[in-house]
């Protein structure tokens, strides 16, 4: 089933997505047949992660899960890759206590999951193993909780949060480079639970929800982005209907642009200008001095930016106010996704296999 018409020239690529399906078919088989081994450790592990590129929300899902454990006590600790960080190997982004390193070091996601997550350390390493075995040695870690990790088989996972963007679902259905997925969605079978994100931008709730049930037995549960409130790169904050009525610039580099646009509509923001930049998109003063000018000429009375974006923006000067619209998600049947996923009483414990949710 395809959620969205294919783009005839996307069939172009279609030559080139055999060759990523033969490699990632085979990886996956060899993994499941033992030939390459699966490293345990003595902590519950869960993975968050998605089968197709672009943002889904993973990051706060990581968020939300690691917020709920730790009100329940667990003692948890996030580990992320750290995309398009310029620091390689280990680094430990924070020790749940205070930040130890710049952005650059980490990425932009682990960097901001460290300002948001107070006494959840944060390690960032391509070695996820190496970087579990650090949060259980170093911090004492009962939970790890992978950020993007869906996709990564070499350190087993007691369950896996896997989430579907409810708008796009699996956009034409075809395999990198010629659409979004990453594998094929047959590989949802073993997520521990799905998560529809940004349902209330959804129109195709209903049937993108029948067809995952026909690739899945794991519950299907509904999430979607709020807006909590606005923050400046000084640390004031203003309530989220402050927004409403200013003419605003708004900007990010994020996978969905077109969310986040539409989100200040929604709070009432007069959108004067739009400007959507590269996923991750490195900032450089020459871009933050045209942002303030196209502000400036459109009589704006702030930029708006994301979380996400400010990080990338620390120690650059704007001559219009800025801020950042910070948002949370909210997950439907929240208790029943931890319970899914870490059962009360099992986080503590050394899990010995993978829990089947029916």
């Amino acid at each position: 089933m395809h959620i969205f018409a294919t783009k005839w020239p996307a069939a172009l690529l279609l030559p080139l997505t055999l060759p990523y399906l033969v490699v990632t078919w085979l990886r996956n088989r060899l993994y499941d047949a033992g030939v390459f081994r699966q490293r345990r450790l003595p902590c519950r592990i869960i993975a968050v992660g998605n089968v197709t590129v672009g943002g889904t929300g993973k990051t706060p899902m990581v968020e939300f899960i690691c917020r709920a454990l730790q009100e329940r006590g667990d003692r948890v600790c996030v580990v992320s890759r750290g995309y398009k960080r310029k620091q390689s190997g280990l680094v430990v982004v924070s020790d749940g206590q205070r930040l130890l390193v710049e952005p650059a070091a980490c990425g932009d996601e682990p960097f901001m999951l460290a300002t948001k997550l107070p006494g959840v350390p944060v390690i960032v390493d391509r070695d996820r193993v190496r970087g579990s075995r650090v949060a259980i040695d170093r911090f004492g870690a009962q939970v790890v909780v992978l950020d993007d990790a869906f996709q990564h088989r070499r350190l087993r996972s007691d369950a896996s949060v896997v989430l579907v963007d409810s708008r796009r679902g699996f956009g034409n259905g075809w395999l990198l480079p010629a659409g979004p997925l990453r594998e094929p969605p047959s590989r949802l079978r073993e997520a521990t639970v799905l998560v529809l994100t940004r349902v209330q931008e959804s129109k195709n709730l209903a049937p993108l929800a029948a067809h995952l049930r026909t690739l899945s037995q794991a519950p299907i549960l509904a999430a979607r982005h709020v807006p909590v409130d606005f923050c400046t790169p000084e640390g004031s904050v203003q309530a989220v209907d402050s927004v409403r009525g200013k003419r605003v610039a708004a900007f990010c580099g994020i996978a969905q642009p077109d969310s986040f646009f539409m989100m200040l509509e929604e709070l009432g923001a007069i959108l004067v200008y739009r400007k959507a930049f590269p996923d991750h998109h490195s900032y450089s003063v020459r871009d933050v001095e045209a942002l303030c000018r196209h502000g400036q000429l459109r009589a704006a009375e702030c930029l708006v930016t994301t979380e996400k974006d400010l990080v990338r923006l620390r120690g650059q000067d704007f001559s219009v106010p800025l801020w950042c619209l910070r948002i949370a998600m909210r997950v439907d049947e929240a208790q029943r996704l931890l319970e899914a996923i870490a059962p009360s009483g099992r986080s503590r414990a050394n899990s010995s296999c993978c829990e089947k949710i029916t």
